[in-house]
């Protein structure tokens, strides 16, 4: 392989998409790390709301037991799941 077609444009361009590229991925790690940090200290501001995560109306258990009666009756009807 020569190297006597690459010029000096060819090289500061490839360490300027390189340059670019170490920026992004380090600006992207360092979000990353921070994340925690700066929810830890907005949770102080504005606290979770309580029973955001619980379902209290059972949506997720009728949800549950219409998938299952749906699986038991494909099952049933075919003998085989996916058929």
């Amino acid at each position: 392989m020569a190297f006597d077609n690459i010029s000096a444009t060819h090289l500061q361009l490839a360490l300027t998409g390189m340059t670019v590229v170490f920026a992004a991925l380090a600006m992207i790690a360092a979000f990353i790390y921070l994340l925690p940090h700066v929810l830890s200290r907005l949770e102080v501001v504005a606290p979770p709301a309580s029973g955001a995560s619980s379902s209290t109306n059972g949506d997720e258990e009728i949800a549950a037991a219409i998938g299952f009666a749906l699986h038991h009756h494909e099952t049933q009807s075919t003998g085989q799941p996916g058929r």
